[in-house]
């Protein structure tokens, strides 16, 4: 889903650190240590997917890199 244009919606702390962790060639579930933390990152890959910011594989898609260019990465 895009907004304005070709410009990405905003993202929230934690979905710019999962974004950041498959752009680094990272496990989308990297960093989570207990059953809560892999429901709370499920939840935001969903949010991710629904928003174009990564396919069903948990890849980026061109809306994700775009997102983190503007971010600076």
């Amino acid at each position: 889903m895009m907004t304005r244009g070709n410009v990405p919606p905003p993202c929230a702390a934690s979905e710019l650190e999962i974004l950041r962790h498959i752009a680094a060639g990272h496990d989308a579930f990297t960093g989570c240590d207990a059953n809560g933390d892999f429901r709370k990152r499920l939840q935001v890959l969903a949010g991710l997917r629904r928003a174009g910011l990564i396919d069903h594989a948990q890849r980026l898609t061109p809306a994700g890199y775009a997102l983190l260019a503007q971010q600076g990465r």
